[in-house]
């Protein structure tokens, strides 16, 4: 939370997402500098989620605004476990969630 702007408390509480079923992988990814995910949180997110993926279990990946930094970690699951390019991510994401991935640097990641 320290490093999240507006943010003073959590917006849920993981304790409870597990209480209903639901298990929860907390990967943060600072909202400053491009807001680009570093290698560790990506290669921590491409191996937790392998499992799922197989089992074609959902998958829920969030930040703070939905724009950006979770829309970056959904690319990345793409175009690793699907085999799709960075660039065609970019477009899918623009035309399927209009504002998504908002700085340059992030196109730059993806492409």
């Amino acid at each position: 939370l320290s490093q999240e702007t507006g943010m003073l408390t959590r917006s849920y509480d993981a304790k409870q997402l597990l209480e209903h079923g639901i298990k929860h992988l907390d990967l943060p990814i600072a909202d400053y500098e491009g807001a680009v995910p570093p290698y560790s949180v990506c290669a921590t997110l491409l191996h937790s989620m392998q499992k799922y993926l197989a089992a074609e279990d959902a998958i829920c990946i969030h930040c703070k605004g939905g724009f950006g930094r979770s829309v970056m970690l959904v690319c990345v699951l793409a175009i690793h476990s699907y085999d799709v390019s960075g660039k065609a991510m970019l477009g899918w994401v623009r035309v399927a969630r209009p504002g998504a991935i908002t700085t340059t640097q992030q196109e730059a990641f993806l492409c």
